[in-house]
């Protein structure tokens, strides 16, 4: 059994999400949160919310603005909001 399974690959998931009392996690990073629910698979097939995190600032905007920060200490280069347009296809090439 896998302990992670995209979305993509359904196929494989259907057979983990059928046995009962079984546990999974439905994690959303947006652009903005993070967003994370556990469920259950009750005895009768419905699904049970065992907990649920919402609105952690951890969406990809923040991801990407910490990732810029530590290029620009390791590098001490400009940031792209600073860099010219006509230097755009070096950032490209790397």
């Amino acid at each position: 059994m896998n302990d992670f399974q995209a979305e993509t690959d359904s196929r494989s998931v259907d057979g983990i999400l059928s046995k009962l009392n079984t546990h999974y996690i439905v994690v959303d990073i947006g652009g903005g949160t993070l967003d994370v629910t556990v469920h259950e698979i009750q005895d009768d097939g419905t699904i049970k919310e065992i907990h649920k995190v919402t609105g952690g600032p951890y969406g990809g905007i923040y991801v990407n603005q910490r990732f810029e920060s530590l290029l620009e200490e390791l590098f001490r280069c400009a940031t792209a909001s600073n860099v010219p347009e006509s230097s755009f296809h070096l950032i490209g090439s790397l």
